[in-house]
C-alpha cells in the first residue's frame, strides 16, 4: 500500500474519530494517576443552558448623563440591559429610576432637567447603586443610594 493511500486511510479515521467524539454529549478528559492513564467525561459548558439573571427586568431607568463619563455611562446602559432593564433617554411617566451621578445635588439636578422641583414620585438614586448591584449581581436596595426628596413632598 502506498503512503499516499495510508495517510488518506488515516486522514478518513481520524475525521470519523472526530465525528463521534462530536456526537457525545460531554467531551473526555485524560488524566495520568499513579501512571496509569484514565478517560472520563468531563462537563461541557457550551451545551449547558445559561441562564441569565434579569434582577431589573422590572425597571425603567433614566440616567442623567451630566458628571458621569462616556465610558462609565455606556457600561451602565449596557449592563442594565444585560439584567434586565430599559434604559429611557428621556423623562417619561413610566420611568421607575431616575439615576445620577453621586455628587449631585437636588438643585443642581432640576436646572439640568430644566424642573421646578425634582419628581417625588420616581426614586432619584446615585449611580455607585447601579455598580453595587453589578458587581453583586442582584438587586441592591435603593435606601442607602437614593437623594432625599422629603422637603418637596411636604410642598405639595
Amino acid at each position: 500500500m502506498s503512503s499516499k493511500k495510508r495517510n488518506r486511510e488515516n486522514g478518513n479515521k481520524t475525521d470519523e474519530s472526530e465525528a463521534k467524539k462530536q456526537k457525545t454529549d460531554l467531551p473526555t478528559t485524560t488524566s495520568t494517576t499513579g501512571g496509569v492513564k484514565s478517560t472520563k467525561k468531563a462537563p461541557n459548558d457550551s451545551i449547558t443552558p445559561t441562564t441569565t439573571q434579569s434582577f431589573f427586568s422590572k425597571f425603567k431607568m433614566y440616567i442623567l448623563k451630566a458628571g458621569i463619563e462616556k465610558a462609565r455611562l455606556k457600561i451602565f446602559e449596557t449592563q442594565v440591559e444585560k439584567y434586565g432593564g430599559e434604559i429611557s433617554y428621556s423623562l417619561s411617566d413610566d420611568l421607575t429610576h431616575i439615576i445620577v451621578e453621586d455628587k449631585i445635588d437636588l438643585e443642581k439636578l432640576c436646572r439640568l432637567l430644566k424642573l421646578d422641583k425634582p419628581p417625588i414620585n420616581i426614586p432619584i438614586i446615585k449611580s455607585t447603586w447601579l455598580s453595587t448591584c453589578f458587581r453583586e449581581k442582584q438587586f441592591t436596595d435603593i435606601k442607602d443610594f437614593t437623594l432625599d426628596v422629603q422637603q418637596y413632598k411636604d410642598e405639595k
